[in-house]
């Protein structure tokens, strides 16, 4: 029986802890990422959203993050997300869709591929249903 993987942690708690570890100061890492330092506080303090993926990859190459803490700042944005959804979809339905979100550590990268693809069309078949009211 495969034990249960550790609660995911948002994406600010998760860019805290990874910039901790690696010895970074705030205003250092804004700097060496090419951001506001306030701007960097507030997506750690989950007041702004997480940065899309390709701002993520240049934050991991600023932090010289390794292929673990990239995965798990990718991870942690997509769980966000998936959350975002989740608290406009009621209830029952989205503490569904966090759970979900949660297993996806245990999913290959081919997996989780197929799962974002799905996600983005669902996005998009929404979105038309929406403009069509």
């Amino acid at each position: 029986m495969r034990p249960d993987p550790p609660e995911a942690k948002s994406f600010g708690s998760t860019l805290r802890s990874i910039r901790t570890r690696r010895g970074f100061s705030q205003k250092r890492l804004a700097l060496q990422w090419q951001v506001d330092q306030s701007y960097l506080a507030a997506v750690e303090l989950g007041r702004r959203p997480a940065p899309r993926d390709s701002s993520i990859d240049r934050l991991a190459q600023a932090m010289g993050a390794n292929p673990e803490e990239r995965a798990a700042l990718q991870m942690a944005r997509h769980i966000d997300k998936l959350k975002g959804i989740a608290e406009n979809f009621g209830r029952e339905r989205g503490a569904v869709l966090v759970a979900l979100g949660e297993k996806v550590n245990e999913l290959s990268s081919e997996e989780v591929n197929a799962l974002r693809t799905l996600i983005n069309s669902v996005g998009r078949g929404r979105s038309r249903e929406e403009g069509a009211m």
